[in-house]
C-alpha cells in the first residue's frame, strides 16, 4: 500500500499488486527502476489507483510481466497524471474505468500487450505516447459484444419487435453509452499492432496521430442502444 508520495529505485519484484489509497500522491521511478512481475504467480494488477482518489500521478516507471493490467485507475478517480511510463508484456497496459473522469496520459510506451490502454471513463487525454506491438492498441468504451442485461450502467435493446403481432425475436443489443466519451487522443504513434485505435464510444477526438503498419488503424464501432417513443397528438380541433 501506498499513502504518500515516494520515490521508487531499483529493480522490484512483486508478488500482489500495489494500491495507491491517498489522493494527491506522486508515485516516481528513479531511471532504470523496474517493477517486475514475481514468475509463477497467478495475474494481478501492477499498481492500482483506489477508487475515488484525484491528482495521483504515476511517472517514470518500468512495469515488465504478465500483470492483469499493469496501472489500473478505479472508479471515480479523477485529475490523475500518468506520465512517462513504460509497459512490457502485461494483459492490458493502462486500463481506466467505468466513471472515471479527466485524467491524463501522456508520454508512455506500451507494447507486447493484448491491450495497450482500455478506457472507460470519459473526458481524458491520452498524448504524445509510443503505443507499438499489441494486440490492440488504444480502445475507447466498451465492447458490446461483453456486455448483457445484467452488466452494470448497460442499456439493452428490447430483443422484439414493437407493433408487430405476434412479436417476433430480434438479437439482444446492449451498449453503456456514458462509457469512453469524450477523449481527447492526439499527438501519438502506434506502429505493428493488429488494431491501432479502437472507438466504442462517442464524441472523442482523435487528431495528428501517426498510425503505420497496423492490420487496422481506426476502427469505430461506436453504438447507442436504448428507444424513443413519440405518441401521434390528436390536432385541437378549430373553434
Amino acid at each position: 500500500v501506498i499513502a504518500t508520495s515516494m520515490t521508487l529505485c531499483g529493480t522490484i519484484t512483486m508478488n500482489a499488486p500495489t494500491i495507491i489509497t491517498a489522493s494527491n500522491v506522486v508515485v516516481a521511478c528513479d531511471p532504470n527502476t523496474v517493477l517486475i512481475k514475481a514468475r509463477g504467480t497467478t495475474r494481478f494488477d501492477g499498481l492500482q489507483i483506489a477508487p475515488g482518489l484525484t491528482n495521483v500521478q504515476i511517472i517514470g516507471c518500468t512495469l515488465q510481466g504478465k500483470f492483469t493490467n499493469a496501472i489500473a485507475l478505479g472508479a471515480g478517480v479523477t485529475n490523475s497524471q500518468i506520465n512517462n511510463n513504460i509497459i512490457d508484456q502485461a494483459t492490458t497496459g493502462i486500463k481506466e474505468v467505468f466513471n472515471a473522469q479527466s485524467n491524463v496520459y501522456s508520454g508512455n510506451t506500451i507494447r507486447t500487450t493484448a491491450k495497450a490502454m482500455q478506457l472507460e471513463g470519459s473526458l481524458g487525454t491520452v498524448r504524445g505516447s509510443t503505443i507499438t506491438q499489441n494486440t490492440y492498441g488504444i480502445i475507447t468504451g466498451t465492447n458490446p459484444a461483453s456486455l448483457t442485461a445484467t452488466t452494470p450502467n448497460a442499456i439493452c435493446s428490447m430483443g422484439t419487435t414493437i407493433n408487430t403481432f405476434p412479436a417476433n425475436p430480434l438479437l439482444v443489443s446492449c451498449s453503456i453509452p456514458q462509457s469512453g466519451q469524450r477523449y481527447r487522443i492526439t499527438g501519438n504513434t502506434l506502429t505493428n499492432n493488429n488494431k491501432g485505435i479502437t472507438t466504442y464510444s462517442t464524441d472523442n477526438i482523435i487528431q495528428g496521430n501517426t498510425l503505420s503498419n497496423n492490420q487496422d488503424g481506426i476502427e469505430v464501432s461506436a453504438m447507442y442502444v436504448g428507444f424513443e417513443l413519440n405518441p401521434y397528438i390528436t390536432p385541437l380541433p378549430p373553434f
